[in-house]
């Protein structure tokens, strides 16, 4: 009899094992299938799948008198990068003061993107009501020095012209902070400085939009140039004057 009865006993706790085991078996797959829901969701990005990827050094701007922000500010804007890729809608900002493309990626966070991989950077929607571009200079100048430093680009053709952006420590500040003294570098923005861009990554400076300066840059078409501003009745006196002159040599083959 006892024998029967365990025999029961031990039927009825299997067979409830086996109903328990066959619930849990059909609610796993849901489980499992909900759980990588949620994992899909938080770690994939759809847009960086199809995105070149940026490399860079996270980035802290040290204190300083004087703004050392082009234009005081991140603006939506795209980098072309020496790949060929294309990076789009990221808050960029350039550093004149040490000549560094940043980029913002919230929660006041900022990286430094590696200068060597970025060709150009476009500031998309500004104040001023237009794009401007950027272009990483890097290449051969005057006496065979080399360049390495983005200007902005003012006119763009066989013979390109851009501008620089830069800015220099003037003096120091010294404060008083917490009973400790501490010293603040003042910055002011650099003269402008205008480069011709050739063909090879070959660059001339101008220092400063004038004629007498684009003689001096350009001392072999000297004549040519001249007879050709004299044709046309044109000077330079300032920065759209110069563009307008380099633009003028261009479509008349003076420069090449």
């Amino acid at each position: 009899m006892y024998s029967i009865l365990r025999s029961q006993i031990e039927l009825k706790s299997s067979g409830n094992v086996k109903k328990l085991f066959f619930i849990l078996l059909l609610q796993l797959p849901l489980s499992l299938v909900s759980g990588q829901d949620e994992i899909c969701n938080i770690i994939v990005d759809q847009r960086s799948l199809f995105e070149a990827p940026l490399t860079g050094q996270p980035y802290k701007m040290n204190g300083t008198i004087g703004s050392q922000l082009f234009m005081d500010g991140s603006f939506t804007g795209i980098i072309i990068l020496y790949s060929g890729d294309t990076v789009r809608n990221k808050l960029i900002a350039y550093n004149e003061y040490e000549d560094v493309l940043i980029w913002s990626i919230g929660n006041n966070s900022m990286i430094k993107v590696d200068k060597e991989q970025v060709a150009e950077f476009i500031f998309l929607d500004t104040r001023k009501g237009q794009n401007i571009t950027f272009r990483h200079l890097h290449g051969t100048t005057t006496g065979k020095s080399q360049i390495d430093l983005f200007a902005q680009k003012l006119f763009d053709d066989t013979v390109s012209l851009y501008v620089t952006h830069l800015k220099q420590i003037v003096g120091k500040d010294e404060h008083e902070v917490g009973g400790y003294v501490t010293y603040m570098d003042k910055i002011e923005p650099k003269p402008k400085l205008y480069y011709l861009g050739f063909p090879g990554n070959y660059f001339l400076s101008i220092n400063k939009p004038r004629i007498r300066a684009l003689y001096n840059t350009l001392p072999d078409k000297k004549a040519e140039i001249r007879a050709l501003l004299i044709k046309h009745h044109e000077t330079v006196r300032n920065e759209r004057d110069l563009i307008r002159v380099i633009k003028l040599l261009n479509e008349n083959k003076i420069i090449k």
